[in-house]
């Protein structure tokens, strides 16, 4: 099939999969004694076991079930798990978990080190965050059990136990014994593991996407330092591949490098439709309350200190008396910002062209490079102004020679001079492991210039200055998608990708998503569009290869077309 329906699923830090856990209102939890196995009670401990699939709180009951061997069923190639309970009545020295080998009738062997086991350890939560849950102590993290521990009384210590079953097992029954001791006290508890007569391949055929927030990440586990992320991130990685899932961002630490050439200004937009002279004014938008929003010119100019200067440029606003801001920063030899030597003051544009003056004068001896500076609005320290200014035929006067030293004050840009240069030599190195080596079926790619939005609010796309909807835009996006698209195709991986670029349009969005995957479809059409939707009676499946659907709001009808 060329399309595929996908259902995205948040993994926060540790990828283990819950689908229970007791609550204190549950009747499950009061009334049937818990869920699990119980295994045997003595006079200092009391063992139980159960599957994988259940957090086991510290003060969850002894199960009523009673079954004293471990059971598991598994592919060849899978890997699976069990939770194994020790609720103590005295205090346990000195325990230790030891697990030999698993063996069949015929003498084949699961070898003990494919199993591992790890310490559940609990987080306190003061203030839950839905209903589902409850204030109290959760388990969460999963150490690795390296040594012998200290079991306290009167609340369940759990271990976490996975087997790996290798990929060449023969299929058939298993058993063995895990062997538990502390001083004065040992236990045996039976396992056994039926494996299936087939094999579970490397690389899943079902696509998956679990978000992964290295932000998040970084506070849990105390990170430090740029190469302390890398380690902790391949860790995820690593558990990702295990678990035959894939994140959205493996690529977090070997992104695809881009640079444009041949573009003098960044910050703004070249309009081609308000001038005061030539092709392109320059658009600068402040909408932000919370920023002051600039603009700036890429390279810096060099000035002579010897001689006085004056800044003059044509402005114009769509409000009547509109604030804004003009100016120099100054740099040094080294090409060094010299914060205390910049040549800014405030101005006012109306509706109509009008030019303005910046008196500059003589620099100070030590500034040698100068680059001018756009803002719309007032600098305030929280940058709730706002405004839009256009800005055109900016000229730096120099009142010795009588002549302009800045060249890239007219906004003239010649698109074939624009240079795309995209380095995929980092991301095709970490494509060779994820893709080839880990098997992750899928990965969030983003791409330069696309817009975005939710049900709430949305912003046209913009590449280096060129907005949606122009011939310009265009013309740079198909130069763009098509090195993107090359490169993937070349390395056998077009087709994991997938564009996420709007979440959950209404009805109103959708010309507008339409208009960018249709760019992107016309422009890179092996590029895999992708589409979270909420709202039924929408269909754009022409232009859209995955569509992710509420379930409740399913579309049948839709999804026959996707297939």
């Amino acid at each position: 099939m060329k399309r595929l329906l996908v259902f995205i699923i948040a993994l926060i830090s540790v990828p283990v999969i819950t689908v229970y856990s007791q609550t204190k209102t549950d009747p499950y939890f009061t009334k049937e004694g818990g869920f699990g196995y119980n295994i045997m009670s003595d006079a200092i401990c009391s063992l139980w076991w159960s599957e994988a699939s259940y957090k086991v709180m510290r003060d969850a009951p002894l199960p009523k079930k009673k079954d004293p061997e471990i059971k598991m069923w598994a592919a060849r190639n899978e890997y699976e798990s069990f939770i194994l309970v020790l609720r103590p009545l005295k205090r346990m020295e000195n325990f230790r978990i030891s697990i030999p080998d698993l063996k069949d009738n015929r003498g084949n062997v699961v070898s003990g080190g494919s199993l591992t086991v790890r310490k559940v350890e609990y987080v306190k939560v003061s203030r839950p965050t839905d209903s589902y849950g409850f204030a109290g102590w959760w388990p969460d993290p999963l150490p690795l059990y390296e040594q012998p521990e200290t079991i306290m009384p009167s609340e369940n210590q759990p271990f976490w136990v996975t087997v790996k079953i290798p990929a060449d097992a023969l299929a058939g029954t298993y058993t063995g014994n895990i062997l538990l001791n502390a001083e004065g006290w040992s236990a045996t508890v039976p396992v056994k593991l039926q494996v299936w007569d087939f094999t579970l391949p490397t690389a899943p055929s079902m696509r998956s996407g679990f978000g992964i927030s290295m932000s998040s990440i970084k506070r849990y586990h105390n990170l430090s330092t740029p190469e302390e992320e890398r380690e902790v991130f391949e860790y995820y990685m690593r558990s990702f591949r295990d678990y035959r899932i894939s994140p959205y961002t493996p690529f977090q630490y070997s992104p695809i490098k881009e640079e444009v050439k041949g573009v003098p200004w960044k910050g703004g937009y070249f309009d081609s439709k308000e001038k005061h002279g030539g092709t392109y004014a320059y658009k600068v938008a402040d909408n932000s309350p919370t920023s002051n929003i600039e603009a700036f010119s890429v390279d810096l100019t060099p000035v002579n200190s010897n001689n006085s200067y004056n800044l003059i440029w044509y402005s114009r606003s769509d409000t009547a008396k509109q604030e804004y801001v003009t100016g120099l920063e100054c740099f040094n030899a080294e090409k060094k910002l010299l914060v205390f030597e910049n040549k800014i003051d405030r101005f006012t544009a109306g509706k109509t062209w009008e030019p303005d003056t910046l008196k500059i004068g003589k620099f100070n001896q030590e500034v040698r490079y100068v680059r001018v500076k756009l803002f719309p609005s007032n600098r305030t320290r929280t940058g709730e102004d706002k405004g839009t200014v256009w800005f055109d035929d900016i000229t730096l006067i120099n009142n010795d020679t009588r002549l302009n030293e800045f060249t890239a004050g007219n906004f003239e840009v010649n698109l074939n001079d624009i240079d795309i240069e995209l380095d995929f030599t980092e991301f095709n190195n970490a494509g060779k492991k994820y893709f080839d080596e880990y098997g992750f079926t899928g990965y969030r790619l983003d791409l330069k210039g696309l817009g975005g939005g939710t049900f709430y609010s949305r912003e046209a796309g913009v590449f280096e200055g060129f907005e949606q909807g122009t011939d310009e835009y265009n013309r740079l996006m198909e130069r763009y998608l098509g090195q993107m698209q090359e490169n993937l195709k070349k390395n056998g991986w077009l087709g994991r990708e997938y564009i996420y670029w709007f979440d959950e349009p209404n009805e109103k969005d959708y010309p507008f998503v339409r208009e960018t995957n249709a760019m992107i479809k016309k422009y890179a059409p092996g590029i895999t569009t992708f589409l979270t939707e909420h709202v039924s009676g929408q269909d754009i499946t022409d232009v859209t290869d995955i569509s992710c659907t509420i379930w409740h709001r399913l579309d049948h009808d839709k999804i026959k077309k996707l297939k």
